[in-house]
């Protein structure tokens, strides 16, 4: 329901399955987050249901996740966020 406090340090790599943060805190492998992709110049953010499938720690303290998408990231938005 993006209720939940914003984790996100960076984007690290996006596409139209998955995405992979750098984030504040851990989470847990399996556990459902939403991910909100706001770029530049853009009228309005992509909100993507999305399951954690696995985290690492990072040597500063941060972690590292990788989200899988609950349905495709649509083309047209993966084009839009790339051209920032």
């Amino acid at each position: 329901m993006g209720l939940g406090r914003n984790l996100a340090v960076s984007v690290l790599d996006v596409s139209e399955t998955g995405i992979r943060l750098l984030m504040t805190d851990a989470l847990q492998a399996g556990q459902e987050a939403e991910v909100i992709l706001e770029a530049v110049g853009e009228r309005r953010p992509v909100k993507m249901p999305a399951r954690v499938v696995w985290v690492v720690p990072a040597a500063d303290g941060k972690h590292c996740a990788g989200f899988h998408f609950d349905k495709p990231l649509p083309y047209a938005d993966l084009l839009g966020l790339a051209h920032v």
